[in-house]
């Protein structure tokens, strides 16, 4: 063109021809650049991120700027496609960022490049645990959430406990049916990402509680040794129960049938524990008996004297279900231990005691005994009442000649033994008794010396006021005595009030004046002047005498005559009954009311008068201080009249 141009310029026009071909290229120059700079590499994604695995992610080249003639493809995740279509697509299998790549070739010769990422994030990896996997109902599990997220957090949850469900983190449920549950799991992080489900197949067994139960072949024996078997009878729980023994002797097992050896004689306490799971379980506990009790002496004299009671003591181990005694001056057996035996015939005897076990096992041993005559003593008493009185300690004293090694003192009324002299007893119920003075020697041998007493029983003391309430002074009271017995007694007063004691031998009634007022404690005490017994006090509270106070209030205080006025009367602290009200006008007119507080009096005369309330009762009056009355003789024409008083 530029040639064809050139032919038919002027030649005279040459400058101007090369100034326009220069144009033409810049021309042409700049063209090609603008257009060089226009063309634009692009895609779209339909899924820019989601979870894996992320499929049916497309994209599409959206190129601009030229006609694009090649596009190749990289798709992050290993596809490459080299001059491929406008549109591909592919999977994501795995979470993590892709970055995808395209290069596109324009017709112009442009090769330019278009890069962007795909965000595939994780699935939670479900996992649980659960704090028991076995119970018996109701049984209570307690869920613990153990999933995990490689990014984000988990925040949704789906329980399927078998019997129900739950969305919290960490449930708990109940099981309140026996079965076999299977336990599933769900859950999703903050990207939406949910996980595959978890099942855990029959991972919590709910049974009913076990009973445990069991027998042994034989419960006790009489040797030594032995071997017991146990026969495991427990009901209920699941064929996995655990079974937990425990033998008494130290031993243990987990077998369902032991067989266990004891060695050594014993009472063994042997319980068995059948448990489903950590926390449902049940005992039951039986004893057994291995070996004989083995006897032995602990009280048993070489020496004692004929016509002597002695006490003979024993024991076994293991302690016996009880023991007896076979005495060969007689023959006699005597059961349990401490025993006392007698022997009447002095020689030399034999001592066999026998101990038993609850189940019949028996032991023996035995002992020579020399029985020799009584101690050639002659007991005396020295000191010793023939009357006493119950409830009050008595002194007696004894002796023997020739002067005994000890002396013992038996009292017939609780068969008690007290040592030495003297001693002091008592004797809590009337009656007559014996007392047994007792001489040893040296070598335990003993003489008796015998006394009787009487024990009277010391004066029960009582008393009654014939009243009890006061309201003046003086108060008297009469107080009846009915003690018993009242035979040989000095009685002994005291009223309360600060008075001397009274002191009389007869049960006639006492009388007392109380000369002041307040609450009064009356004690009245016996002794036996025979006997020397004191009883134990009668007291009686309380003997009350309060002053009370009267006082009234009256309406109107004051007027023309004829004037009613209203009385009523107000009497406090009084604790006797009010027999009437006397009422004391002033005017000369005096009323005595039975029943009520409260009157109404005319006044017809003019004057002033002080009135007056008195209370009447049994023990007393009481006069209050006087109010006045104001009767106006003559009044206004306005029915006012003049003069006034007050009171109320």
């Amino acid at each position: 063109m530029i040639t064809a141009y050139k032919q038919i310029l002027p030649k005279h026009k040459l400058n101007q021809r090369r100034l326009l071909l220069l144009v033409i290229a810049l021309l042409l120059c700049c063209i090609n650049n603008f257009s060089n700079a226009q063309t634009i590499p692009n895609f779209t994604i339909n899924q820019t991120s989601g979870c894996v695995p992320l499929s049916g992610v497309n994209f599409t080249e959206s190129s601009t700027g030229g006609t694009v003639t090649r596009r190749d493809w990289d798709l992050g995740n290993g596809t490459i496609i080299p001059n491929g279509a406008a549109v591909v697509g592919t999977n994501y299998l795995t979470a993590q960022k892709f970055y995808v790549t395209l290069v596109v070739t324009f017709s112009n010769g442009d090769v330019k490049t278009k890069k962007d990422s795909i965000i595939v994030h994780p699935k939670p990896v479900v996992n649980f645990s659960v704090n028991d996997t076995a119970g018996c109902v109701p049984h209570t599990a307690n869920f613990t959430d153990l999933s995990t997220t490689a990014t984000g957090t988990i925040n949704t949850w789906t329980w399927d406990f078998g019997a129900g469900g739950n969305t919290i983190r960490n449930p708990s449920f109940v099981y309140n049916t026996p079965g076999l549950y299977n336990i599933s799991l769900i859950v999703k992080n903050s990207w939406g990402c949910e996980s595959d489900a978890a099942t855990k197949f029959q991972y919590v067994h709910v049974w009913t509680k076990p009973t445990a139960a069991f027998s042994p072949n034989k419960t006790f024996s009489c040797n030594d040794t032995a071997t017991i078997f146990f026969n495991n009878t427990t009901t209920n729980g699941s064929p996995a129960n655990k079974y937990s023994w425990d033998f008494g002797d130290g031993n243990t097992s987990t077998l369902k049938n032991p067989l266990h050896f004891y060695a050594a004689p014993g009472t063994y306490t042997v319980t068995l524990t059948a448990s489903v799971g950590a926390s449902c379980s049940s005992s039951i506990s039986t004893t057994i008996y291995i070996g004989k009790s083995t006897p032995s002496f602990t009280l048993t004299p070489d020496t004692v004297c004929v016509n002597t009671s002695t006490q003979f003591s024993g024991i076994g181990t293991p302690n016996p279900y009880y023991v007896k005694w076979i005495f060969s001056d007689n023959g006699a057996q005597q059961y349990y231990s401490p025993t006392n035996h007698t022997f009447n015939t002095p020689g030399d005897y034999t001592v066999t005691l026998i101990a038993y076990t609850y189940q019949g096992c028996t032991d023996t041993i035995s002992k020579p005994i020399h029985i020799k005559f009584g101690a050639g003593l002659a007991p005396f008493f020295i000191t010793a009442p023939d009357t006493v009185c119950a409830n009050s300690a008595t002194v007696f004293d004894g002796s023997a000649t020739p002067l005994p090694d000890r002396v013992q003192w038996f009292f017939s009324d609780n068969n008690v033994l007290q040592n030495n002299s003297p001693t002091n007893h008592t004797f809590s119920i009337p009656g007559d008794y014996n007392i047994l003075l007792i001489a040893y020697n040296t070598q335990g041998c003993a003489d008796t010396a015998a006394k009787a007493i009487t024990v009277k029983s010391g004066p029960i003391v009582n008393f009654t006021p014939d009243k009890v309430d006061g309201c003046g002074t003086p108060f008297t009271v009469t107080f009846i005595n009915t003690t018993y017995p009242n035979a040989d007694l000095q009685f002994t007063w005291n009223f309360g009030d600060g008075s001397p004691n009274i002191i009389t031998t007869d049960t006639l009634p006492v009388p007392h004046a109380y000369n002041t007022f307040g609450n009064f404690t009356v004690t009245l005490t016996a002794t036996d002047t025979v006997a020397g017994c004191v009883s134990n006090p009668k007291t009686f509270s309380y003997i009350r005498n309060y002053q009370p106070s009267v006082n009234f209030t009256y309406v109107p205080p004051d007027g023309c005559r004829p004037l009613p006025v209203k009385f009523t009367g107000q009497v406090s602290n009084l604790i006797v009954p009010i027999q009437f009200y006397v009422w004391d006008y002033g005017d000369g007119n005096i009323d005595s009311i039975a029943g009520t507080n409260i009157v109404n009096h005319v006044y017809t005369v003019g004057g002033v008068f002080g009135a007056t309330l008195t209370i009447v009762t049994a023990e007393c009056t009481f006069t209050s201080i006087a109010k006045f009355v104001t009767v106006i003789d003559i009044c206004d024409d306005d029915g006012s009249g003049g003069g006034g008083g007050g009171g109320g």
